[in-house]
C-alpha cells in the first residue's frame, strides 16, 4: 500500500518540479537530487532519538512525499530484536515513528502536490500560455468595459478599429528579445463577421492568434474578447 501511495504522491510532486524548468535535462538532474539529498536527511532523523524535537522534524518535513514513504518502509524493515538482534548494528531508531500518521501524511500528500502543481502551473513564466499574478486566487474577476481605450490612445478609423465591436485589439505587441514580430496591431472584430489575416511568412499571423488565445503573453498593448481581458481573464475568453 505504501509503495503504490509512493508511486501516485510522486506523480504531483514531479509535475510540480518540472514548472521550474524549461529545460528536460536540467529538470532531470534537479529530479535527482530532490531523490539523493531528502535520503541524506532522512538518514540523519531516523538515527536519533525519539525526542520531541526528533518527531517536529519528522513531520515538518513529511511534505515531501519520500520521507513518510521511508519512515514507513524503516518501520516495516527493522529487524526485530527478539527475532534477528542487529538493531543497534543497523543505527535505526524507529520505536517512535507512528505507522498510521505516515500512512496519513503520504496519502495528503497526492492532492497537496497536484494542487501546488495547478497554482505553480499557473503563475509561473512559460513558453505558452498567459502568467497569472501570484494572488489570481484573490483577485475579483472583473469583466473590461469597451471604453477602455477611449482615453488612452488617439484617434483611429472607425474602419478598423470600434469600441463598440465585442473584440477589441489595441497597440497589441509581442517582442522576442530584440526581434518584433508583432508591431502595434490594432483593429476590432465585429460578431459574427468573417474574419482572416494574410501577410508573408515570418508577418507575426501565428503570434498575434496565439496571443489572442492565450498561448502567448503580450509585451505590450490589450485585446479584450467579450469584455474579457486576455492578460487577466483568459480562462473566461
Amino acid at each position: 500500500m505504501a509503495v503504490v501511495l509512493l508511486l501516485i504522491s510522486v506523480i504531483p510532486f514531479s509535475m510540480a518540479l518540472s514548472t521550474f524548468f524549461s529545460d528536460s535535462k536540467v529538470a532531470q538532474y534537479v529530479g535527482s537530487l530532490f531523490m539523493v539529498f531528502p535520503t541524506l536527511i532522512f538518514l540523519s532523523v531516523i538515527t536519533m532519538d525519539g525526542s520531541d524535537n526528533t518527531k517536529k522534524a519528522m513531520y515538518g518535513i513529511s511534505w515531501m512525499p519520500l520521507f513518510p514513504a521511508m519512515s514507513i518502509f524503516s518501520k516495516l524493515a527493522t529487524p526485530q530484536p527478539d527475532i534477528l538482534p542487529m538493531r543497534d548494528l543497523l543505527l535505526l531508531k524507529t520505536d517512535w515513528i507512528n505507522t498510521e500518521a505516515m500512512f496519513i501524511l503520504l496519502a495528503l500528500n497526492i492532492p497537496l502536490w497536484f494542487m501546488i502543481y495547478l497554482y505553480l502551473d499557473s503563475v509561473m513564466p512559460n513558453t505558452y500560455g498567459v502568467q497569472k499574478h501570484p494572488c489570481f486566487c484573490l483577485k475579483k474577476i472583473n469583466r473590461q468595459r469597451n471604453s477602455v481605450y477611449e482615453d488612452s490612445y488617439g484617434e483611429i478609423s472607425n474602419k478598423i478599429y470600434n469600441q463598440d465591436d465585442p473584440i477589441l485589439i489595441h497597440s497589441l505587441t509581442k517582442k522576442f528579445g530584440k526581434f518584433t514580430a508583432v508591431n502595434n496591431l490594432t483593429m476590432s472584430i465585429k460578431e459574427g463577421e468573417i474574419f482572416t489575416i494574410l501577410g508573408h511568412n515570418g508577418a507575426g499571423k501565428t503570434t498575434a492568434i496565439f496571443m489572442l488565445t492565450g498561448m502567448l503573453k503580450t509585451t505590450s498593448g490589450r485585446a479584450v474578447l467579450y469584455g474579457n481581458d486576455v492578460n487577466s481573464n483568459i480562462d473566461l475568453v
